[in-house]
């Protein structure tokens, strides 16, 4: 294969990955729609998930026709053009809820692939919660004209215990909660064997201790009414010792005098959409994996080096303090910094001597060719500018741009010295790698000139710490190469 065709064939499948985790994302949007009713509104949720499947989930076009015997064809909708020349791939679903059947949902795939089961699966789900809402929205019509929920007693009990979401009612945290059917059977526990304790214990003992402590501050706030409500995602513990994911979505109620009267959870189990989302991200960090496989079995003699200069990388952004979402970016960014020397010939990359001057200007060139890889993909986080960068210097020296100081950005000044400083320990056959005192010292003598400051330091402090990089495999051959 040539290869630029294996340079697309990489860029599609990372594309395709990108597209299934974002249907992923408005699954998770959906699931939440549905077990909080208020945001979406009845009629307006099948339009509101066939316009964002368009935006979001970028096909281009989205229906759902809902059969009139189910009493809710006047909530079919359908967006995007009935004519696109790029709709090659039609992908229809039942939507269900229980035994019934309420319609069908339908996307149209925008580009020339074919839907795999994920595809499928992650639609599937859509489409249930759909049913679910829907389900939910006929209820909801039966129970117009209840404006106190304990006017009728025997009402909010059939809405409470046939509801198909498990659900929690707690008028105190020393007293009793109450729980339904469908969260006892997701739990794996008696009703009353939830309904004994205190609403504190009881919520502590079905909690994961972590999702427990992190809800607390929330409860706060519903109870000093700095919000009205809230929704998480949360590890719930069943009787038998399993742990299964769920969203909880919980309100308080106040009376006119904004006394405490009670409050309301509903549990929604996301146990598949859970499985689904840990095979999405295995498969993209396995696309990651194979763009780095690709370009170490053209360029052998640097092989893990992309790896270790995430290693240090992540080690100086954690020394810094970059929060979670920052470092997670900087981690996908350093391990896909040097995807660019796969356009480059492996010639070049492999020459046993110096190159000229002409080669050299084709290496300079992979930041950019980087950067034209990635900036198709939908990364949450600047990628391909952060590639793109990562051998600019502070004093404008570097390239391909010649930036300087702020026009760079953080996570590209950290790469940069993470990628300097483990080319310089790293062996070379044509020299020896150095001592790690003397990369340090090298990055301290070009500190605020070629690199950032507070990376330097943060390096530094990294090292005198014990940092050591994590090698992999033999030293390469008695060969040549450009790091």
């Amino acid at each position: 294969m040539r290869q630029p065709q294996r340079v697309q064939d990489l860029q599609n499948a990372v594309r395709r990955a990108r597209h299934l985790i974002d249907v992923l994302g408005f699954a998770r949007d959906t699931s939440r729609c549905t077990v909080d009713r208020e945001p979406c509104g009845g009629g307006a949720l099948p339009r509101l998930v066939c316009t964002q499947l368009t935006a979001k989930g970028h096909y281009s076009r989205a229906r759902i026709a809902l059969d009139p015997a189910s009493g809710q064809a006047d909530l079919s909708a359908d967006t995007g053009p009935a004519d696109r020349a790029d709709a090659r791939e039609e992908i229809d679903v039942p939507i269900k809820h229980g035994a019934r059947t309420y319609g069908r949902l339908a996307v149209f795939l925008t580009k020339p692939v074919h839907a795999g089961s994920n595809e499928h699966a992650l639609l599937s789900l859509i489409a249930d919660e759909i049913g679910s809402a829907l389900h939910n929205i006929e209820r909801s019509r039966q129970e117009r004209g209840l404006t106190e929920v304990t006017q009728n007693d025997e009402i909010f009990r059939d809405c409470f215990e046939g509801i198909s979401v498990g659900m929690i009612f707690i008028q105190g945290h020393d007293r009793p909660l109450h729980v339904n059917c469908a969260l006892a059977d997701f739990l794996g526990y008696e009703k009353k064997e939830l309904e004994r304790a205190s609403s504190t214990e009881t919520l502590q003992q079905i909690s994961h201790p972590e999702d427990f402590k992190a809800e607390m501050p929330l409860l706060h706030d519903l109870m000093t009414r700095r919000r009205t409500s809230y929704t998480m995602e949360k590890r719930f513990l069943r009787k038998d010792g399993g742990i299964v994911p769920g969203v909880i979505t919980t309100t308080f109620f106040f009376d006119e005098e904004e006394r405490f009267r009670f409050a309301v959870s509903s549990i929604q189990d996301i146990s598949e959409l859970a499985r689904t989302r840990a095979e999405l991200s295995r498969a993209h960090t396995g696309t990651i994996d194979a763009l780095i496989a690709a370009l170490e079995s053209r360029d052998p003699f640097t092989v893990g080096h992309q790896r270790r200069v995430t290693q240090l990388a992540c080690a100086i952004a954690t020394e810094m303090g970059l929060d979670d979402n920052r470092r997670m970016g900087l981690q996908v960014a350093s391990l896909l910094h040097d995807i660019g020397k796969i356009a480059i010939p492996a010639e070049i990359l492999t020459k046993p001597r110096g190159v000229s001057e002409v080669e050299y200007s084709l290496i300079r060139a992979h930041p950019a060719v980087a950067h034209d890889i990635l900036k198709g993909i939908p990364f949450p986080w600047p990628i391909a500018d952060i590639v793109l960068q990562h051998h600019e210097r502070l004093d404008g020296s570097g390239y391909p741009h010649g930036l300087r100081e702020a026009e760079i950005l953080p996570e590209a000044r950290i790469l940069a010295v993470a990628d300097v400083v483990e080319a310089l320990v790293s062996h070379r056959p044509y020299r020896p790698g150095i001592a790690i005192a003397e990369a340090m010292d090298h990055i301290r003598d070009n500190r605020s000139t070629l690199f950032d400051a507070e990376a330097v330091d943060a390096c530094v402090r990294v090292f005198e710490r014990g940092f050591e990089f994590e090698h992999e495999g033999a030293p390469p051959p008695d060969e040549s190469i450009v790091d």
